[in-house]
């Protein structure tokens, strides 16, 4: 009997020290967690990430609403709706403007919270 658990512990520790050299992170992680560094860097590379794909759902939004005002009130004011969203309007004509194109955006959009859909 007391052969067969030194076997068994030979086998492993011999399993451990295979995984330590094959792997090292991985060991080291299950063993002792992850470090400082390693933490904030994964936090970084998440904090990038989920600003990337906001970024990307920020311009499928402006482009779905862009594509709704040109369906609605012609493929000018669509062009001046997303100029808008995407420069700053600097005239007082600019401005009048893209504030229009939103009342009328807003009110469409309180429209279609009414529907059933």
């Amino acid at each position: 009997m007391k052969l067969i658990l030194k076997i068994t512990a030979a086998i492993l520790l011999a399993g451990l020290i295979g995984w330590a050299v094959v792997d090292f992170t991985s060991f080291r992680h299950t063993f002792a967690g992850y470090n400082k560094e390693e933490i904030e860097q994964a936090q970084h590379e998440y904090d990038r990430t989920r600003a990337e794909v906001q970024r990307g759902l920020d311009r499928q939004i402006l482009d779905l609403r862009a594509k709704r005002v040109d369906y609605h009130f012609g493929e000018a004011a669509g062009a001046t709706y997303r100029l808008c969203h995407e420069h700053p309007p600097e005239t007082k004509k600019h401005q009048q403007e893209c504030k229009r194109l939103d009342d009328q955006l807003a009110v469409m959009d309180a429209a279609d919270a009414k529907h059933p859909w």
